[in-house]
């Protein structure tokens, strides 16, 4: 195990514990608008009495109780000075929400992924975007089918829709399409169905019927393979953190369980046991 993780991989499970001693000691996790992990005591114990259903409406409100900040910064020239502007939305579930909803209305198929999902499946943590998969390839037409619903909601796409230019650890054989969009000024990460095992964790997406219509979540178990894919040894002791929190998080504490054995043999296929994300796969199942 390389040193600098080990201290993160014992902290997480710490904090989580086995499947036997969550229940009672797990105390979840939301994360400032800066990266950095606050207590938020209980929370745990609430979720495990509610359904999906009450979980996904808990934590919407729980993006108006305890705001999730993020602050968009843009430089502007008055009076021959460089101004910066800073933007604070509240709950990233509302904008999401409503710009899946726009995007299906266009025809476009999504699912909800990243840290929204995790808050639904196992315990809240704050986030400063949104990710979202979508039932769509690499392809040229498939491309101009999102540009062109994107634009029609009213989002505006950062940049050229592509492998991300600091990109983050998943494998460099894959092609992995990013488009970077900005929907009532916040950021949403919308990643193409390209690279392994994106297929098939769209099509075993998680329904969540919600006021009358339904909304797809990445599955616990396909959302801990992300993470894993994601993971870099070149990121910072906070992202780090955050990515091991939540998936020691969603071992001990999805209402749909992890199925380990899966997760297992993705990652001894997909990665060398040299790898930094093979190494620290190995170090969490020991702990779980």
């Amino acid at each position: 195990m390389l040193p600098q993780l080990r201290p993160i991989l014992e902290h997480s499970a710490f904090v989580f514990g086995s499947r036997a001693s969550s229940l009672s000691s797990v105390r979840g996790l939301f994360l400032t608008a800066s990266g950095l992990p606050i207590n938020y005591a209980r929370k745990e114990e609430d979720r495990r009495r509610m359904s999906l259903e009450d979980a996904f409406r808990d934590a919407i409100m729980l993006g108006d109780v305890y705001p999730f900040l993020h602050n968009m910064r843009e430089k502007s020239t008055q009076d021959g000075k460089q101004q910066e502007i800073s933007t604070i939305i509240q709950n990233p579930f509302s904008v999401a929400m409503k710009f899946v909803s726009a995007m299906e209305a266009q025809g476009v198929d999504v699912v909800i992924s990243g840290s929204l999902a995790r808050s639904v499946l196992t315990v809240p943590r704050t986030t400063k975007d949104v990710d979202l998969n979508l039932h769509l390839g690499s392809s040229e037409a498939d491309i101009a089918t999102f540009t062109s619903a994107a634009r029609a909601v009213g989002a505006s796409i950062r940049g050229d829709i592509g492998r991300p230019k600091r990109w983050r650890g998943i494998l460099t054989q894959d092609t992995v399409l990013l488009a970077g969009v900005t929907y009532e000024g916040f950021p949403i990460d919308v990643y193409f169905n390209t690279w392994w095992g994106s297929d098939e964790a769209v099509k075993k997406s998680i329904r969540i019927d919600l006021d009358g219509r339904s909304w797809r979540f990445v599955s616990p178990t396909h959302l801990c393979l992300f993470k894993i894919q994601f993971l870099s040894e070149k990121h910072t002791r906070e992202i780090q953190y955050k990515h091991l929190s939540d998936i020691y998080s969603l071992m001990n504490q999805s209402k749909h369980p992890v199925d380990v054995e899966f997760v297992s043999q993705a990652v001894a296929r997909l990665l060398p046991p040299a790898d930094f994300r093979y190494m620290a796969w190995q170090e969490i199942v020991s702990k779980v």
